[in-house]
């Protein structure tokens, strides 16, 4: 998860003071935090998240959410960065294959391979 660092001091603590800013306990200096440099809005990154799950295009997220389009693409470029740092080591290492069957019963073949093919029982 996103943790918010003070400009000038790299202080992680902070207490909340008018409209949205916060103040650094260390060094007392008050800025706005910004995702990724990204000023979007709490909504704006609702609605960006929304249409990314469903696997819209970037033209679509920029005409549903009426972000500009150099924003779509920055904030999307972030949320796959950090989607990267969350993988599991589940998915490294080597990965072993189960058997399969490919192919569905006889009765279902076409014409030109049932005459290919001879049945097998």
């Amino acid at each position: 998860m996103y943790r918010a660092e003070c400009k000038k001091c790299n202080g992680k603590k902070f207490w909340k003071v008018r409209k949205g800013k916060i103040r650094c306990q260390k060094c007392l200096y008050e800025f706005k935090p910004r995702l990724g440099r990204i000023s979007l809005t709490r909504y704006q990154w609702k609605a960006l998240l929304k249409w990314f799950l469903r696997c819209q295009r970037i033209n679509a997220i920029v005409e549903e959410t009426g972000i500009s389009r150099y924003k779509v693409l920055k904030a999307l470029g972030l949320v796959r960065q950090l989607m990267v740092k969350d993988i599991p080591n589940v998915f490294e290492g080597i990965v072993e294959v189960d058997e399969t069957y490919l192919g569905g019963s006889w009765k279902n073949k076409r014409k030109q391979i049932k005459a290919s093919q001879p049945r097998s029982k």
